[in-house]
Parts: structure tokens; C-alpha cells; sequence
């Protein structure tokens, strides 16, 4: 081999080593920007979990204020229950005084009436003392 084949064996070699780091240095130039759209996904990604876990942190706290609204509604449900059942038991005794007094008013009534009538109460014959 001569000099001359021998340099331009090595100018071959020389221009695919050429090649090679021009095709190696592209590869890693995508790479690179790979790399950083994954970063750039990967800083989103870290931004949106805390927005969630703050919303989350939000809705937790209002649940919680529902879950206390809710359990004075049924106490007051309740109380108002134990008012209602109150309240109907004196209505059912008023009712029943009621009863009881219209029939001594209507007793009253008629003495009234036989005495106003001329007769002793309780319709015997009249007193001609």
C-alpha cells in the first residue's frame, strides 16, 4: 500500500468519523430536547398534583363544614319532633277540657233555663213556697 492509498484511506476514515459525530452529535441534540420537554412534563405534572391536592384540600374542608351543617339539622329536626309531639299531646288534653267543659256549660244552660222556666232544676214540679 502506498502513501498515497494510505492517506486516502485515512481521509475515508477521517470524513466517516466525520459523518459519525455529525450523526451522534443530531442524535444527541434530540436527546437533549427530549430531555427537556420530559422536564418541562415533569414540572407540569408537579404543578397540577399540588393544584389537585390544594382543591382537594378545599373540598375536604367543606365536606367537613356540610358534615357539621347537617348534624345541627337533625338535632334541630329533632327537637322540633320532640316540640311537635309536646305540642299535639296539650292540644289532645285541651281538646278533652274542652269536651268536659261544654258539657257542665250545657248542665249550667239548663239549670238556668228550668229556673228561668219555673222549674226546679232537674224538672221536678215547681218550689210554691
Amino acid at each position: 500500500m502506498t502513501e498515497e492509498e494510505r492517506n486516502q484511506r485515512f481521509e475515508n476514515a477521517l470524513a466517516t468519523l466525520a459523518e459519525l459525530a455529525a450523526v451522534q452529535n443530531r442524535r444527541a441534540d434530540a436527546q437533549e430536547r427530549r430531555i427537556e420537554g420530559l422536564e418541562e412534563a415533569y414540572a407540569l405534572l408537579v404543578k397540577l398534583a399540588r393544584s389537585q391536592q390544594n382543591g382537594m384540600d378545599e373540598i375536604r374542608a367543606a365536606q367537613a363544614e356540610t358534615d357539621h351543617r347537617l348534624a345541627a339539622l337533625v338535632d334541630a329536626q329533632m327537637h322540633t319532633e320532640q316540640a311537635l309531639q309536646r305540642l299535639t299531646e296539650a292540644h289532645e288534653r285541651l281538646a278533652a277540657s274542652q269536651v268536659h267543659s261544654d258539657r257542665r256549660l250545657d248542665a249550667l244552660i239548663d239549670v238556668v233555663r228550668d229556673l228561668l222556666n219555673g222549674r226546679k232544676p232537674g224538672g221536678g214540679p215547681p218550689d210554691l213556697g
